[in-house]
This record gives structure tokens, sequence and C-alpha cells, in this order.
């Protein structure tokens, strides 16, 4: 007969009441610290490096949610759960969606009394969802975000979805209303403010924007210290197979609530067809001035400057594309890592108009530079990382990702910062530039294992893509881009290609 473990299930908290096999738990509910190897406390034998997320007999409830028939296999056990959370109070309606996956997406989360993880793809309107679901609320909510931009862009939109004043809590100001838009940064900082707190412990309900960005001890802190009824987390991608990602995201929000793919979206006409063209760069940075210390693994900093950003040949590959797209009245974004690439980049583009979006720039030019792109006034931005925060541009149709970073998330992200619809647009055509190591090396760069990681990711995604040589003309490699997305095209069933 299998053991019986009784649960006590709130809306933040599992508390297991002993006995229970602890052990057999313990170990699918840990992870290890990435690095751990090389810090000096696991190196003496102090810690193993393993963050252990089941602690004095509790876990987070929406981790015993999404966890619960692992762990009960596992162990060979049943959960006797007494559940004692507590609903926030809804209304029976509020704003509608002509979109079905929409409505089925703030159904759940009506009716959800712990939170969940929201994985839409990038353009299917989370925002929109988010004010789906406030309207409903009866209480308070806050909708969280990690950066100044995304703060006046949410605050904008919900109130329009929601036909309500939406307050705000960052950037110096301190306006909650029912529904705010809030910075998890300000959030973290006031947790104990005697001014903040009333209104935080009152709230009913949090969303947390892009909360694959979210997975640090900020957030954490931050929720822990608010215990709200439900959490939810809005994402395009998260890497939900690896440990670290997984039991974190459970742990902070719960388990997935709703799943809308990129490819779903292409296909019911929501979102514009896309391709991606591979170009291969032979990144022989000796001639750059630099040394072959690079293929070992973690290149410096130094070594990246000199490979990737200061790199004058790849730097004009990049801007002869830029140049071939620009003539062909695209609307380009240029997507790179460093302040210092896209001051080079916008030095040698200077006959180009353009704009620069990086986090430098005060939050009233970046929007003003997404303005004036939305209108067609320029044809070019050139930013950083932080284009991949939600900014929603979508007359976007070729974006040129040079970063040549390895993190399969990003390369999604970027990816669907590009396929939303937009009046007079085909699809999108997305660039990667593909560092290859030089012919008769020993062992591939870290750049080449980089760039073989974005492909993969782009394919698990359904994203079709082809390869191109850096020495063709560019002028060829749009013609077989476009071919090519021209084809993707033609195959969507008819509903969808007319939309």
């Amino acid at each position: 007969m299998a053991e019986m473990v009784k649960v006590v299930l709130g809306n933040r908290t599992a508390k297991l009441v002993r006995p229970y096999p602890y052990e057999v738990f313990s170990e699918h509910l840990k992870f290890r610290v990435d690095g751990a190897d090389y810090m000096p406390k696991v190196k003496s034998g102090e810690w193993d490096g393993y963050i252990k997320m089941l602690k004095f007999d509790s876990m987070g409830a929406g981790l015993f949610l999404a966890m619960r028939e692992k762990l009960a296999k596992a162990a060979e056990c049943q959960f006797v759960v007494q559940d004692i959370r507590r609903q926030p109070e809804m209304k029976h309606s509020g704003v509608v969606s002509d979109r079905t996956y929409q409505t089925e997406c703030v159904e759940k989360m009506v009716q959800a009394k712990t939170g969940g993880l929201i994985l839409n793809a990038t353009g299917t309107g989370k925002t929109y969802i988010a004010g789906m679901y406030f309207s409903r609320l009866v209480k308070t909510g806050v909708f969280l975000v990690d950066e100044l931009t995304l703060l006046k862009q949410a605050q904008i939109e919900l109130s329009r979805v929601m036909g309500e004043d939406v307050g705000q809590v960052g950037k110096g100001v301190f306006d909650p209303k029912r529904i705010t838009v809030a910075t998890v940064q300000t959030m973290h900082l006031h947790k104990k403010d005697p001014r903040f707190l009333p209104w935080a412990r009152n709230l009913e309900s949090i969303i947390i924007d892009e909360v694959h960005l979210a997975m640090n001890r900020r957030n954490f802190e931050t929720v822990s210290s608010i215990r709200p009824p439900v959490v939810f987390g809005l994402t395009a991608t998260l890497e939900l197979r690896k440990a670290r990602v997984a039991l974190q995201s459970y742990n902070l929000c719960g388990p997935v609530l709703f799943d809308y793919p990129l490819e779903r979206g292409v296909q019911e006409g929501y979102l514009s067809p896309g391709m991606a063209v591979f170009v291969d760069f032979e990144n022989d940075f000796e001639k750059q001035g630099g040394r072959w210390r690079f293929f070992n693994k973690g290149a410096s900093a130094k070594e990246y400057t000199t490979a990737i950003a200061e790199n004058q040949q790849r730097n004009a590959l990049i801007c002869s594309l830029i140049r071939e797209a620009v003539r062909r009245e695209k609307f380009v974004i240029v997507l790179v890592e460093r302040i210092k690439h896209i001051q080079l980049l916008h030095d040698a583009l200077m006959d180009v108009p353009h704009r620069v979006v990086c986090g430098l720039k005060k939050v009233e030019d970046r929007l003003n530079s997404r303005k004036l792109f939305e209108e067609g006034k320029i044809k070019l931005i050139i930013a950083n990382r932080v284009f991949k925060k939600g900014i929603d541009i979508k007359k976007v149709n070729v974006i040129l990702d040079a970063a040549a970073m390895r993190n399969k998330n990003d390369a999604v992200q970027k990816y669907g910062r590009g396929i939303r619809m937009c009046e007079g647009k085909a699809g999108l055509i997305y660039i990667d530039i593909y560092d290859k190591t030089p012919a008769g090396a020993k062992q591939r760069h870290r750049f080449e294992t980089s760039a073989e990681s974005r492909r993969a990711a782009l394919k698990s995604r359904g994203i079709v893509s082809g390869r191109a040589n850096a020495g063709m003309d560019p002028q060829r490699i749009f013609d077989r881009a476009e071919l090519e997305l021209k084809k993707l095209i033609d195959a969507l069933p008819k509903k969808e290609n007319a939309a």
C-alpha cells in the first residue's frame, strides 16, 4: 500500500506533514548552481553547490502543484492535500477578445488559486491578456516589469485595454491605483517602506512580465515579502528542461497554465511568417590582432571585443547587409551586445538615417526612436539588449543579429520581436552572423558553437533557416531569402495568408 503524505496547501506555500520521504523529495527539488565547481566553498567541501527548494518541510505552492505527480511516482506515495487557498474575487465578465486563445488563457487565469506560467509567443498580446485578466479582478493588482521603457509602454497599453487609469510605481513616482505598473527595482527597494507596505500587502495578484528574466533573488524576495494569493509569469520562452529554470519558475509562479507556441500563431494568422538566414563568416580573429587563446572555454571580455565588436571585416559584412536591406526599403533592426559595437556601427553608417537604442539613452529617446520607426521616418535602429525586453515594434521586417551570444532563449526572443503583424508587412527575414572557426584549426571556437546553439534553438521552434556565405553579394543573399519567405507565405492556409 502506497505511503500517504499529508500536505497543507496555501496560496504561496505547501507544508509537508512528517513523516514523509524527505530524501526522495529533496533529490527532485534541488538544482546545482552554474559554475559551482569554481566556488571556494564548493572547492573546500563546505557546500555541495546545490540549491534546495524543500526547506523546513515547506516548498512553494506552485512548485508542489507542478511537481506533485513526479514526486508521488518517485516516492511511490499518495498525497492527501488540505487545500486552504483563497481565490481572488473575480467578476463574471470583463474585457473581451475576438482571439479564442486569449479568452481561453484568461479563463484559466481566473480559475487559478496559486497562479502559473503563461507561455505565449512574442506578439500574441501578453499585455492585452493581462488587461483582460485585470478587468475581471475586483480588487488590486500589479503588472511587474524590469525596465523603465517597458513601464511606460505597459501603462499606456493596459490603460487602453481596460479603459481606466493605471497607476505607476517607479522612476521616482509612487502613484498606485487599482491596477498599477511597477518596476521590480522599485518594489524591491521599498519592500519595507511604511508608505509602500499597506498598498503592497493588499495586492491580490501580481503578473510578472518577461518572467524568464526574473529568475533572481530580487524578484523572489519581492514576491515573498508581498505574498499575494496569485502570481503569474508571462514569457515567450522558458527552458523548462533545465532544472534550475523549471524549479525556480514553478516556485515563483506555479505550473504552466497556458501555452500558445509561435508555430500556432503563424498558422492561425496572428503572427507574421518568417525565416532565418545564417551568414557564414570565417572569424579569424588572429588577423584582427588577437591570439588563438579564445579557443579555450570561457573567452575573456577582451577577446569578445576583438573577435566580435571591433572586428573590421565582420562589421564591414554587417554594414553591407544593412545597406542592401535599406536599399530595398526594408525596416531594419540590428542587434549587438556592447555599447562600443553600437558606436562603431553608428559611425560607419552615418550616411544612412538611423537611431540608436541602448541603456545609455533616456527612456523618452528610446520611445521616440520607436515612434519614428513605426511612422516610417527612419528605417534603421541599432540596438543592444534592451530590445529583448518586450519593446513592441511592429513594422520591422529585417532583424540582423550580430551579437554572437550563446543563449537559446535570447535567439528565440529576438526572432519573436520581428513577427508582429503590421499592415503591408509580408513577413520577417532574420539574419544571424554565423562565426565559423578558420580552416585548419584544431577545435571549434566558442563563437561557432554559440552560433550553432542559436540555429538549433530557432530550428526547435519550427523556424525555417537557410545558409549563405559572407563572400556572397548581399543582393543575392536577400534575393534568396525573399524567395524562400514567399514560398513559406504561399504554403500557409488561405485564411491565415490573407490576414
